[in-house]
């Protein structure tokens, strides 16, 4: 994503490890558009996403 895009999500979840990505899967099932942020390159390896952007 560039610098000068700009993106609107109405959820934004801190922290890429089991809770986080549990959070991240259920509200983005339900709708919401839904980011996860963290400060490494690689997500929980428990949850694994059946669609990707």
């Amino acid at each position: 994503m560039g610098a000068s895009e700009n993106t609107a999500y109405d959820v934004v979840v801190i922290g890429g490890g089991p809770a986080g990505c549990s959070t991240a899967v259920f509200t983005a099932w339900y709708g919401p558009d839904t980011l996860v942020l963290d400060r490494g390159n690689l997500l929980s390896s428990s949850v694994r996403p059946s669609r990707t952007a």
